[in-house]
C-alpha cells in the first residue's frame, strides 16, 4: 500500500478514535472525524464510504494485528502447555489487549452501534475452529466443533469485556493464568468447589 494512502488512513482513523472519547459515534459526522485528522471530505470518500466503513475497516485492521500475534503463538493446547503456564496463545491475547488499552476501551465500553466486540469475537472463534480441527482426536463423541469455537469464543470475550472495563484490575499474566484454569477445571473447581472424587463424565454425545 502507498506510504500517503497509510498516512491518511491512519490519520482518519486516529481522529475517530480520539472523537469517540469525547462523544456517541452515533452523534459524529464525517466532517467532524475530517476536521480533526486535518483531511478534507473528498479524501475521506476516497478511502471510506461513510464513518461505518471507516469504523469497520479500521477495527478489522487492529483486530488483524492482534490475529496476527495469535497465529505467530504456538498452538498447544492448555493440557500440552508447561505445568502452571498458560498457552502461549492465550498468554498473547491478553498481552496484546494490555498493549493497545485505547484501542480496547472502545471495543468493549464504547458505543453499541460499532461492531468491534462481534469482530473479535468471529476472529476467535474462527481462529479456534481451526484448532479444533487440527488436535488428535479421541475417538468417543466429543462436542461438536461449532459448540467448542463459539463457546470459547464468547468465554474469553467475555472475560476481556470485564477486564478492560474494570481498567485491567490484574496483570494481563495472571488473566492468562485464571483463563486456562478455567478451562482446564471448570468454573465450579476455578471458584473453589472441592474437586470431585470421581472422575468427571465425558461429553455428552451429538
Amino acid at each position: 500500500m502507498d506510504l500517503r494512502v497509510r498516512r491518511t488512513r491512519k490519520m482518519l482513523w486516529d481522529a475517530l478514535l480520539a472523537l469517540l472519547a469525547e462523544k456517541p459515534f452515533t452523534e459524529l459526522t464525517v466532517e467532524e472525524i475530517c476536521a480533526r485528522a486535518m483531511v478534507n471530505r473528498t479524501t475521506f470518500y476516497k478511502h471510506y464510504r461513510d464513518k461505518h466503513d471507516l469504523a469497520v475497516r479500521g477495527a478489522e485492521a487492529m483486530l488483524a494485528a492482534l490475529g496476527a500475534k495469535l497465529e505467530g503463538a504456538s498452538d498447544e493446547t492448555v493440557r500440552q502447555a508447561p505445568a502452571g503456564s498458560p498457552p502461549e496463545h492465550i498468554s498473547a491475547l491478553f498481552a496484546h489487549v494490555a498493549a493497545e488499552p485505547e484501542f480496547f476501551r472502545l471495543a468493549f465500553c464504547g458505543d453499541d452501534s460499532l461492531p468491534f466486540r462481534a469482530i473479535m469475537e468471529r476472529m476467535i472463534a474462527d481462529r479456534t475452529r481451526r484448532r479444533v480441527a487440527a488436535l488428535n482426536r479421541s475417538p468417543r463423541d466429543h462436542v461438536p466443533d461449532e459448540v467448542v469455537a463459539v463457546f470459547g469464543a464468547g468465554a474469553l470475550v467475555s472475560v476481556l469485556s470485564w477486564w478492560v472495563s474494570h481498567d485491567f484490575p490484574l496483570p494481563p499474566e495472571t488473566m492468562a493464568r485464571h483463563v486456562t484454569y478455567l478451562l482446564t477445571r471448570g468454573s465450579d473447581q476455578a471458584a473453589g468447589a472441592a474437586a470431585p472424587a470421581a472422575g468427571r463424565p465425558g461429553p455428552p454425545g451429538r
